[in-house]
């Protein structure tokens, strides 16, 4: 595939990184959407400090859980993009923040994307 040139004016953030924020909690019960709402304010407002700003959609998401089975829940998928120094710079700080996130929201894993690929961080360990 040819390389498209560089945009006259513009710079290029080339590193996608995400997380998934769960609207439940010890898997399958229910937050309120206020919860929600403050969780996924919590990543975009994190996730700016260190890329910049963010885009965010929410979702349908499911996984299968260790002691629950199938569990289906909203999801708010909160993205931002990097130059390669910057992701470089905070990927550690970055997971270890997911992972307390994880703890403090009572999850099995929480779902973070990089560059496409999903990788689980899991919370009890």
């Amino acid at each position: 595939m040819k390389k498209i040139k560089e945009l006259k004016g513009a710079f290029h953030l080339p590193v996608e990184f995400g997380v998934l924020v769960p609207s439940t909690t010890k898997a399958n019960k229910r937050i309120s959407a206020k919860q929600f709402k403050k969780r996924t304010d919590m990543v975009r407002t994190y996730l700016s400090s260190k890329f910049g700003g963010y885009t965010s959609v929410v979702g349908v998401g499911g996984y299968m859980s260790d002691t629950k089975g199938l569990i289906k829940e909203d999801v708010s998928m909160v993205v931002s993009y990097s130059q390669e120094s910057d992701f470089k710079k905070y990927k550690s700080e970055v997971i270890k923040k997911v992972k307390s996130w994880g703890k403090s929201w009572k999850q099995e894993a929480m779902g973070v994307i990089v560059e496409n690929d999903l990788y689980y961080v899991n919370s009890k360990r």
